[in-house]
């Protein structure tokens, strides 16, 4: 888990420094709301499935998590082709 943590904190410096090399924009002229849903996403998107990766990574060995994981990709086509 502490790894888990030490990886986002760092890609999340990194992708702050590489907006702030790449654009001209300023971050904080973004109205409240963008904010808002910007930090929602972010919990609910990219650290929850996060920590539950590793959670289920420790739970259950790394081959079985690969097998389960690989299923992902082939149920979102047949998903796709459903809906």
């Amino acid at each position: 888990m502490k790894f888990t943590a030490y990886a986002m904190l760092v890609s999340c410096v990194c992708v702050f420094i590489h907006y702030s090399i790449i654009r001209d924009v300023n971050l904080f002229s973004f109205s409240w709301e963008v904010y808002g849903l910007g930090f929602f996403i972010a919990i609910f998107a990219t650290v929850i499935p996060s920590f539950l990766v590793s959670a289920s990574i420790k739970m259950i060995s790394s081959s079985n998590f690969a097998i389960v994981a690989g299923i992902g990709p082939i149920s979102t086509i047949i998903l796709a082709g459903i809906f």
